[in-house]
């Protein structure tokens, strides 16, 4: 009678845990894939940003020379 009463109690209590496990790895597995994909676009907005910066640098080096120097 024990055994039956207890597995009476464990059969939903391991179908929650269950459940509970596949959300937990759902969520840290779309975690991560959001975390890589922010990644990627900041280190691109970075590297983007620093050829701005440099043909800005560059441009403004080229113009600003007196005209007799070129």
């Amino acid at each position: 009678m024990f055994e039956l009463l207890l597995i009476i109690y464990l059969v939903p209590v391991i179908i929650i845990l269950s459940l509970l496990w596949r959300l937990v790895l759902w969520l840290v597995r779309n975690v991560l894939r959001l975390a890589g994909w922010l990644l990627k676009k900041v280190c691109v907005l970075v590297w983007k940003g620093l050829l701005l910066l440099v043909g800005i640098f560059l441009g403004r080096c080229c113009v600003n020379r007196p005209p007799d120097s070129r």
